[in-house]
C-alpha cells in the first residue's frame, strides 16, 4: 500500500496537489487557533464589535492561543465554535452580523450593555440576553428552543419559531404578542404593557402574565400548572384546569372565584374585591398554602345632609349575606357601635352626630380578614327636621326674586343669580358642618363674586343669602 501511495506522487501530479491543500487546509486551521479562518473573523467581529478591549475578562481573546482557551468560547471536538458564554462581563454596543458565521447553539450575554442583535446563527438553540438595553430583535432562527431577553426595551416581537419551548421576556415595552406557537411550554412576559392575550397553546405548563393590563383570560389549556396573573384588570377567571397546582391572581377586580382544582397548592388572591360570601366555603384551601387578606374597601363614599331632629341609617351592606359577619362602626376613627346587621341607625339625629362614618366588617370564619367600609361623610345643621336645610333651585323658588349660586362645586369663588338683582345688597353667612363661621358679609353686592379663603378645607358648607325680608338657604361643595 505505501508502495502505490509513493508511485501515485512520483507519476501523478494530481496527488501532489490534493496532498499540498490538505497540508495547507492542517496549517490554516491551526493558524487560526483550532478553527476554520471564518469562525475566527467572526470571533475577531464579534470581540472588536461589542469593545472587547474593555470586557471585564477576555482572557486570550486575539492572541495566539487555541480559541478554545479564549475566555467564555466553547468549541467542540470538530473545531466548532458551539456556544458563547460572556455574561456580566461590559459587552457594549449591537451584536454583529458576523455572528451568523458561528455554528452555535448557545449564546449568554446577560447582564451587558448590548444595544441590538444584527442576526443570529441559523444553528441557534438557545439565546439569554437579559438585563441589557436591546430594542428589537432580528428574524428568530427556526431552530431557537428557548428565548430569554428580560429586563429589556424591546416593544415588538418578531415571528415566533414553532420549536420554541420557552419564552421569557418580562419587563419590557411589549404592547401585544404575536402568534404562540404550539409547542411553547413556558411563557413569562411580566411587567408589560399587554391589554390582552389570544389562544394558548395546548402544551403550555407555565404561565407569568403579572403587571400587564389584561382585563380577561383566554381558555386555560389542560396542561398549565403554574398562572401567574397578579396585578392586571380581571374581573372575572376562566375555568381553572385541573392540573394547576399554584395560582397567583392578587391585584385584580376580580369579585368571584372559580371552583379551585383539587390539585391546587398554593392560591394568592388577596387585594381583589372578594367578600367572605365568596371565601367561606373555600376559607380551608388557604391555611398554610395561600393568602386572601387584604381585600379591596367596599361599598361607594357617601355624604349625608341634613338637620337634627330627622332619622337617618347608614349601611356596610356590601360584605356578602353572611349570618357569620360581625360590623363595627367608628365615628372619626373612634368605635362607637359593634352589630350583627349591617345598618346603623341614627334616630333621631343631632349635631353631635355630624362626622366621618366607617365600618369594619369581619368573619368569625374567615380569620385575619376585615373590609372596610368607605367613609360616609354625615353634615347635620341645626333646627327640626321641618325646617332641613335644601339645595335651592330656580324652580323651587317661586317669586321673581328667587336666588341660585354657582359655581357649585366651587374652588375660591361663588356667586349669586337672580331677577332683578344688580342694584341688590344681600347678608351672606357661610359655616361649616359644626355651625362655625367661615365667611360673613353684611353688605354683599350680588353683582360681585364672594371671594373664600382658598385655604378653606374641602368640604360640604351651609351658605344663607338674605335679601330684604327673603332668606334662602344653600348646600355648598368646596373642592
Amino acid at each position: 500500500m505505501l508502495y502505490s501511495y509513493f508511485s501515485c506522487l512520483l507519476h501523478k501530479p494530481a496527488c501532489w496537489f490534493a496532498l499540498v491543500l490538505c497540508l495547507l487546509s492542517v496549517w490554516s486551521v491551526q493558524a487560526q487557533g483550532g478553527v476554520s479562518a471564518s469562525q475566527y473573523q467572526a470571533l475577531v467581529s464579534f470581540y472588536n464589535a461589542t469593545n472587547g478591549t474593555n470586557w471585564f475578562s477576555k482572557d486570550n481573546w486575539l492572541s495566539s492561543q487555541p480559541v478554545s482557551t479564549w475566555y467564555g468560547v466553547t468549541v467542540d471536538s470538530s473545531g466548532n465554535v458551539v456556544a458563547l458564554n460572556l455574561s456580566y462581563n461590559n459587552l457594549t454596543g449591537k451584536l454583529p452580523a458576523s455572528l451568523k458565521n458561528l455554528p452555535l447553539l448557545d449564546v449568554q450575554v446577560i447582564g451587558n450593555q448590548i444595544s441590538g442583535i444584527a442576526s443570529l446563527p441559523a444553528t441557534l438553540v438557545s439565546l439569554n440576553a437579559e438585563s441589557n438595553v436591546i430594542t428589537a430583535l432580528p428574524a428568530l432562527p427556526a431552530r431557537l428552543e428557548v428565548l430569554r431577553v428580560g429586563s429589556n426595551q424591546i416593544q415588538s416581537f418578531p415571528a415566533l419559531p414553532a420549536a420554541l419551548k420557552v419564552v421569557d421576556a418580562s419587563s419590557n415595552r411589549l404592547s401585544s404578542l404575536p402568534s404562540l406557537p404550539a409547542g411553547l411550554t413556558n411563557l413569562a412576559v411580566a411587567n408589560n404593557r399587554i391589554s390582552s392575550l389570544s389562544t394558548l397553546p395546548a402544551a403550555l405548563t407555565s404561565l407569568n402574565i403579572s403587571s400587564n393590563r389584561i382585563s380577561a383570560l383566554p381558555t386555560l389549556p389542560a396542561s398549565l400548572s403554574a398562572v401567574i396573573a397578579n396585578n392586571n384588570r380581571m374581573s372575572t377567571l376562566p375555568t381553572l384546569p385541573a392540573s394547576l397546582a399554584y395560582l397567583a391572581v392578587n391585584g385584580n377586580r376580580l369579585s368571584a372565584l372559580p371552583a379551585l382544582p383539587s390539585g391546587l397548592s398554593f392560591s394568592i388572591v388577596n387585594d381583589n374585591r372578594l367578600t367572605f360570601e365568596d371565601l367561606e366555603p373555600i376559607v380551608n384551601r388557604f391555611f398554610g398554602s395561600g393568602f386572601y387578606a387584604p381585600q379591596a374597601d367596599i361599598g361607594n363614599e357617601g355624604i349625608v345632609v341634613t338637620t337634627a331632629g330627622c332619622s337617618i341609617q347608614l349601611s356596610a351592606n356590601y360584605a356578602g349575606n353572611s349570618a357569620n359577619n360581625q360590623y363595627i362602626w367608628f365615628k372619626d376613627s373612634v368605635a362607637i357601635d359593634t352589630l350583627t346587621t349591617p345598618y346603623l341607625a341614627l334616630n333621631p339625629i343631632s349635631s353631635d352626630d355630624a362626622g366621618t362614618y366607617t365600618c369594619q366588617v369581619s368573619n368569625t370564619v374567615v380569620p385575619g380578614l376585615i373590609l372596610n367600609r368607605r367613609p360616609i361623610y354625615v353634615y347635620v345643621y341645626g333646627g327640626s327636621a321641618s325646617s332641613s336645610a335644601r339645595v335651592s333651585s330656580p324652580e323651587s323658588q317661586p317669586e321673581e326674586r328667587s336666588l341660585t349660586i354657582g359655581p357649585n362645586p366651587f374652588v375660591d369663588a361663588l356667586y349669586v343669580f337672580g331677577n332683578n338683582t344688580s342694584e341688590q345688597k344681600a347678608r351672606i353667612t357661610i359655616t361649616d358642618v359644626q355651625g362655625r363661621l367661615v365667611y360673613e358679609s353684611s353688605a354683599h353686592s350680588l353683582t360681585q363674586p364672594i371671594q373664600l379663603d382658598k385655604a378653606l378645607p374641602s368640604a360640604i358648607y351651609l351658605m344663607q343669602v338674605s335679601v330684604g325680608a327673603k332668606t334662602q338657604t344653600f348646600s355648598v361643595v368646596k373642592q
